[in-house]
């Protein structure tokens, strides 16, 4: 901290960033790259044009930063609520660092590891881009490999219903969109940024949680030191919008087969389902049916639900909806078929 001016170079950020999370009950995560590295001229997890010696040097460093960052009564202490480590983590056999017995000993089993090694407990995986589209059909559980850089990674975007892993993705995106600059809207920047707007956001909302995936949506501050306050303007819109999932005409729970039926024909346009993954995610595929014209027609259909699918289509007026699963690992658990009409 001493190369920082924060408190004249005595201040400690991490130590007050974490007590300032707690303190307003926020939990904290910490970010900490082994692909990237300006001090030690890293790229992609490599000292450029640098010797064995180099690389063995970056990864004892690398190595006491994090042992630093997650353990002990200053920072993690065992209680951080993710870890990212963005660009992945090779493995020790391809020139990475020995951070298994870190992980055993400082990572609680509780903590969400971001593109971590397939050592570490509670893994997250990227969903292969930086604008909050998860891949369809996506399923959380995986198998991870090994790829041609010697890093841990996941076979493919998808995910494989019969997986070895349990490994849920997290689509993330910034709120500013910045097409002049290396770092996009990641970074504040005075000049040439937009921020998204509530029809944006709303629809990488049904692209990202609506997907099965959990949304991550990268924040800027200012010079100020503050997050601008057009920002905080459609954060408090996007919060406000998505509370009317909280109302649906109607809703059920059931297995391979959950009917609706409704008090009045009601038009409908929305669905959203979710299965207890707390049992595995268990849906191949599905399709839902209304009751139109005194017979069953249907109205969508999809592959994937896991922990929540929104799925929109053509406006219907019904008495009664049908969810059917048409294929599955096993018998399924859906805890929540609700309809809309927005």
């Amino acid at each position: 901290m001493v190369n920082t001016p924060w408190k004249n170079g005595k201040g400690d950020i991490v130590a007050d960033f974490i007590a300032s999370c707690r303190k307003y009950n926020i939990l904290p995560g910490i970010y900490c790259s082994y692909a990237a590295n300006a001090w030690y001229n890293v790229d992609g997890g490599h000292v450029v044009n640098g010797s064995k010696e180099d690389q063995q040097q970056y990864n004892d460093a690398y190595t006491t930063m994090v042992a630093e960052l997650w353990g002990g009564k200053k920072y993690g202490n065992g209680r951080l609520f993710t870890i990212w480590f963005d660009g992945g983590i090779p493995e020790k056999s391809s020139g990475g660092p020995e951070l298994n017995q870190l992980v055993e000993k400082y990572i609680n089993p509780a903590t969400n590891v971001f593109q971590g090694p397939a050592y570490a407990k509670n893994i997250v995986r990227w969903v292969g881009n930086e604008s909050g589209n998860a891949p369809y059909p996506f399923f959380i559980p995986i198998n991870l490999t090994v790829n041609e850089k010697g890093y841990f990674s996941p076979e493919n975007y998808h995910g494989n219903p019969e997986g070895k892993y349990w490994v849920p993705g997290e689509a993330d995106f910034p709120l500013r969109e910045d097409h002049t600059w290396v770092q996009s809207g990641w970074f504040w920047n005075a000049n040439n940024q937009r921020v998204l707007s509530l029809p944006e956001l709303m629809k990488k909302y049904y692209t990202s949680v609506g997907s099965n995936t959990n949304m991550l949506l990268g924040l800027v501050v200012d010079t100020s030191g503050q997050v601008p306050e057009e920002d905080i303007a459609v954060l408090k819109a996007f919060g406000k919008e998505i509370k009317k999932f909280n109302t649906p005409i109607a809703k059920a729970s059931g297995s391979s087969e959950v009917v609706i039926n409704l008090k009045k024909p009601e038009t409908i346009n929305t669905i959203l389902i979710q299965e207890n993954i707390q049992q595995g995610q268990r849906v191949k595929a599905y399709r839902v049916d209304a009751f139109i014209n005194n017979k069953w027609q249907s109205i969508a259909e999809g592959q994937t639900i896991g922990h929540k699918r929104i799925q929109e289509f053509k406006a219907v007026t019904t008495s009664k909806i049908k969810l059917v699963i048409t294929d599955k690992v096993a018998s399924p658990i859906i805890s929540n078929f609700s309809v809309y009409k927005f």
